[in-house]
């Protein structure tokens, strides 16, 4: 699970009421990623 503090730092997410950042926050994971990468 990512923080909601963290989405936040995010542009994309800047407009998501509290309760849709703890939602998104609940199902996002961080993972670490090779540049070129393909992530689907």
């Amino acid at each position: 699970m990512i923080g909601v503090q963290e989405l936040k730092d995010y542009e994309v997410f800047a407009d998501l009421e509290p309760g849709e950042l703890s939602l998104l926050a609940k199902m996002a994971e961080s993972i670490q990623a090779r540049e070129g990468e393909v992530l689907i």
